[in-house]
């Protein structure tokens, strides 16, 4: 056989002997931008879910940083005078609510309570324990208060475990209603993000709170600017070079 026919067959058979495709430039996929929260804008979401069961959930998150699944797993144990301590996350697995392992092992550590969260939290702990007596009116209190604390934080009213795609769903329903801009509720996580850096807080201290396994991913993928902060930052540079 000719060495002409041998290069032919190949192509014949539908063999090809170099990839065109792999000479196509592929475009880059360019990531949205995320919609920065202010201070107002949380503001805004907390007073627009004012008389929901779960405002306290959302203050939580916000004030926190914490993931729904870490939220939502809370127990009373784990609540402290001036802490959370975040060790497990909640799942549901074939049909049953779950604990399991948090998303990292940098995620499982110990969040400060600021103020405003620490008087949500109480504000809840009293409607809870109110749930509580009224639903075992037959037993002491004492031992109904023993057997809360050993639950989660944030319960329906029946008492069981929150589902997550019920509290997005009531959370969304709500911000339609106050006519705000519907947001995930991851979104609050995100805000605390940039309420952190807002507030001139380093980086690597959000790193921290937010318990972010690296340094990149809260520099890359959750901490932003608002408008204000971008404008303080044009301020100090007219400061700094422009010398009037």
């Amino acid at each position: 056989m000719s060495a002409r026919g041998s290069a032919v067959r190949p192509r014949r058979r539908g063999i090809v002997e170099r990839n065109a495709a792999a000479l196509a430039r592929v475009p880059r996929q360019r990531r949205p931008k995320r919609t920065v929260l202010t201070a107002a804008d949380c503001r805004a979401i907390l007073a627009a879910l004012a008389g929901w069961r779960y405002l306290p959930a959302a203050v939580t998150a916000m004030g926190c940083g914490l993931r729904q699944g870490e939220l939502l797993a809370l127990g009373w144990e784990d609540v402290r005078p001036d802490a959370v301590v975040v060790r497990t996350s909640l799942t549901r697995i074939s049909g049953e609510f779950v604990r399991v392992p948090t998303k990292t092992e940098a995620s499982e550590a110990t969040v400060p309570l600021p103020p405003f969260v620490r008087r949500a939290l109480d504000a809840w702990d009293a409607v809870q324990a109110a749930e509580w007596r009224a639903a075992h009116p037959e037993d002491e209190p004492t031992a109904i208060e023993e057997h809360r604390r050993k639950g989660h934080v944030f319960t329906t009213a029946a008492g069981m475990p929150v589902h997550g795609s019920v509290l997005t769903h009531q959370f969304q329903a709500r911000l339609r209603a106050a006519r705000l801009r519907v947001i995930t509720w991851h979104s609050l996580r995100h805000g605390t993000a940039d309420l952190l850096a807002d507030a001139g807080v380093q980086q690597t201290v959000a790193r921290d709170y937010l318990r972010h396994a690296s340094y990149t991913t809260t520099a890359d993928h959750y901490t932003g600017s608002s408008p204000a902060a971008l404008n303080l930052a044009a301020l100090a540079l007219d400061a700094a070079i422009g010398g009037e």
